[in-house]
């Protein structure tokens, strides 16, 4: 699992090939590409490398499972979870959220989410192995907490991380 908590937006066409060939690269390695959707609540169409071919977008969600005000939406959005106000490890000479201590923040966004459901794709690869990219994937779906309009909607993708449903714990 290649987590990618980075993007940017409006990428010319070359960049974009560029990275498109680099995700296929890796999924035909047998990788699963994981990317922040991007904090512009705009759509995620224009944030790469989230809105590529093969890609799992995640956007955040608050603790009260509502879209966080920042997160970028749209019809290349997979999944979500948590990403706001998320104990991050950080450089005492960085400053990326709330200080907590010396090395400990506490920081929002999609860059916080995304590492929660490539840590779960892990654990579901773990429990399945041997299985597709596509089966793992429809796991991971069908266990997400559905929010917002019923089944997928543009907000939320398949819904909030759930890792015990998609396990079937």
């Amino acid at each position: 699992v290649i987590n990618l908590s980075l993007g940017a937006a409006n990428l010319d066409t070359v960049s974009m090939s560029i990275l498109q060939s680099a995700v296929d690269f890796a999924r035909g390695l047998g990788r699963i590409i994981v990317a922040a959707a991007g904090n512009s609540n705009t759509d995620i169409g224009n944030f790469s490398p989230a809105n590529l071919n093969g890609v799992i977008a995640v956007g955040a969600t608050t603790s009260a499972d509502s879209r966080a005000s920042f997160s970028n939406f749209g019809d290349e959005l997979f999944i979500t979870a948590p990403g706001v106000d998320i104990l991050s490890l950080g450089s005492k000479n960085v400053n990326i959220g709330t200080r907590v201590t010396n090395n400990y923040y506490r920081a929002s966004g999609t860059s916080m989410a995304s590492p929660f459901v490539a840590g779960s794709l892990a654990l579901l690869l773990n429990k399945y192995p041997g299985a597709s990219l596509e089966f793992i994937r429809e796991r991971l779906a069908a266990g997400a907490q559905d929010l917002g309009a019923v089944g997928w909607d543009p907000l939320f993708g398949y819904g909030r991380l759930n890792i015990a449903r998609s396990l079937g714990i």
